[in-house]
């Protein structure tokens, strides 16, 4: 079977920054942010197509309240995990937490 390339998905449009040059800022509209439970069947569904990896990107991918869920189910299923952010809310602890789901971060 032939392999994906990278998978791209936008989890969430919450965002904490208003960037000129980017859709997703921050603003008066209510988020939108996936079911959990549909993010973990998509991983599920495109595994067997052995992705390179998996892209979470949104708005801001480490406001999104599921997001370690969702990486702790990339883990377990050994799907590569890349996580596109702003960085702006990355502490200590968001770190530590990080090393354990080990996703490529950029």
């Amino acid at each position: 079977m032939r392999k994906l390339g990278t998978i791209e998905c936008e989890i969430t449009s919450r965002c904490n920054l208003r960037c000129i040059h980017c859709y997703a800022s921050a603003g008066e509209c209510q988020p939108i942010d996936i079911p959990p439970n549909l993010v973990k069947s998509w991983m599920d569904q495109l595994l067997e197509f052995q992705p390179y990896a998996f892209d979470i990107v949104g708005g801001e991918p480490f406001l999104y309240p599921y997001l370690w869920e969702v990486l702790e189910h990339a883990k377990s299923i050994g799907l590569p995990v890349i996580i596109n952010t702003n960085a702006t809310t990355i502490n200590r602890e968001t770190v530590t937490t990080l090393k354990s789901c080990n996703p490529d971060v950029s």
